[in-house]
């Protein structure tokens, strides 16, 4: 798990590495090796141009132009304001470094023509929008029209809020060094960063113990094993409550994410109306259809033989899903993923959430702003606050969809890390509350559940995404991505 730090966080962990004996030089060629990997990786580098401010950023770009021509493959490097401009110490010695290796120097503005450009002009100790000669340098990049990677930060982007004051680079890959920067992972500044790599170069931050974490495919891990010895029982029933008249669709979806993710029995709590549609689609999921006089007897019998409960997705708003939610949110034993229109239900009829049992909440911002009384704009505006103060009030685990999704405890923050625009489309909410339900019922403590879900779902969104363009997938195409993602994190059962 990746520590997501402020620039104040990050400067501290950069002196007390010094402090322990770390030398600053050291740390700023590692910082250049990082750059140089991400360039040979997924660049076209014979004739790269870095873009070098007068501070540190700007000094480890200076040092990686240094050993790219050290290399053996020629470069040009910009100097924002010029050569005979204050820099720092480390910066000047990188300069004097990428002048000994004979490094190709320029004085024009002119940054086409290259096969990338190094933005390495703003770190994160940048204030405010770009003025004087830092300003003029990223409207050139953004000029250039070739490719960009941003060192630590795209330049003109607010390392802490991803506010965009003035003009801004937008990146094809932002290589960032040690830990993400919050405003690497917030809107409006996440739409700059293009794909964001965090490299290691030795400084630990274990000491921002209460920073938010991002997840790696690694830490999928978290998600169990299948034992060889087991049963469709030992995976738990997943019981989804779902679909009203004309939305069996939304049902489908997530009973299906939900056996795709791993759940032993799907068992779909839906209107009569739905019934011989969804046998058909998922033939594997048990159904109990109910009319408007049975639905509450037949809602408890199916209550008492769930591990998970996820409700809402197609339930619609009105008096019968109310009776339904109410009912649920009283009698229910089982951990409950409370999705949808559950969500609108239970702000329109001011319904209180579950203590006694585990809750996983997973609104957009429209959803949020209901469930607290406020305005999109507000949730919007704090993504994070928002996710936190609503776990901590209401006792449920927090998942705030959005492009980067928060997930929160009340204690512990995750920060999904990774994202497509293939998930902005309707059914997505859908397969990630099936999925959150299967990772509930093979027993992963909630607020894991619900991280590891949403990486997972972001994980396969950006591999139908790469089979058929961001424009294209469908949410059920998403969904039968799920396997593909799964099969990497546990190769070989035990």
């Amino acid at each position: 798990m990746i520590p997501i730090l402020t620039s104040a966080q990050m400067r501290d962990c950069d002196i007390k590495c010094i402090q322990a004996g770390a030398p600053s030089a050291v740390l700023m060629s590692r910082a250049a090796d990082a750059v140089l990997e991400r360039l040979r990786a997924d660049f076209d580098c014979t004739n790269a141009l870095f873009v070098c401010g007068t501070g540190n950023n700007g000094g480890d770009g200076l040092l990686a132009a240094a050993k790219l021509k050290e290399s053996g493959t020629d470069c040009t490097v910009y100097l924002v304001g010029g050569s005979t401009c204050r820099r720092s110490e480390e910066n000047r010695r990188s300069l004097d470094a990428a002048t000994a290796a004979g490094v190709r120097f320029t004085d024009s503005t002119d940054f086409s023509g290259y096969s990338v450009t190094v933005d390495a002009v703003l770190g994160i100790g940048a204030c405010g929008a770009p003025r004087g000669a830092g300003l003029e340098a990223v409207k050139a990049i953004c000029a250039g029209g070739t490719p960009v990677l941003s060192v630590d930060v795209p330049s003109g982007v607010d390392s802490d809020s991803g506010e965009i004051p003035g003009a801004a680079v937008c990146a094809d890959e932002t290589v960032t060094v040690s830990a993400y920067k919050r405003g690497l992972l917030l809107a409006p500044g996440v739409g700059n960063c293009g794909k964001t790599v965090v490299a290691d170069i030795g400084i630990p931050c274990a000491a921002c113990g209460d920073a938010p974490l991002a997840l790696e495919k690694d830490d999928l891990e978290i998600i169990p094993a299948r034992p060889i010895v087991s049963n469709k029982g030992t995976f738990g029933r997943v019981l989804v409550v779902a679909g009203s008249r004309g939305m069996c669709g939304a049902a489908y979806l997530s009973a299906k994410a939900a056996y795709r993710s791993g759940a032993g029995l799907v068992e779909i709590f839906t209107c009569e109306e739905n019934r011989a549609q969804l046998q058909t689609l998922i033939p594997e999921a048990i159904v109990t259809a109910y009319e408007k006089t049975d639905a509450g007897s037949l809602l408890r019998s199916s209550l008492r033989r769930a591990t998970v409960v996820v409700v809402g997705p197609g339930l619609s708003v009105g008096d019968e899903s109310e009776a339904i939610v109410k009912t649920l949110y009283e009698e229910c034993g089982a951990p409950i993923v409370i999705d949808a229109d559950a969500l609108n239900i239970t702000a329109k009829y001011s319904l209180t959430l579950p203590r006694d049992v585990p809750c996983v909440v997973t609104p957009h911002p429209g959803e949020m702003a209901r469930l607290i009384n406020s305005d999109i704009s507000h949730v919007v505006s704090d993504l994070w606050g928002c996710a936190e103060r609503f776990a901590k009030e209401s006792g449920a685990v927090c998942v705030l969809k959005s492009e980067r999704s928060v997930i929160s405890d009340g204690e512990k923050m995750f920060v999904n890390s990774v994202g497509t625009s293939a998930l902005a489309k309707g059914g997505s909410g859908d397969v990630l509350s099936g999925i959150i339900g299967a990772f509930l019922a093979v027993g992963m403590i909630p607020v894991y559940a619900a991280a590891a879900a949403v990486y997972v779902h972001s994980l396969a969104g950006i591999a139908a995404a790469e089979k058929m363009g961001e424009y294209s997938p469908l949410a059920g195409e998403v969904c039968d991505m799920i396997p593909q993602i799964l099969k990497e994190v546990h190769k070989k059962t035990v």
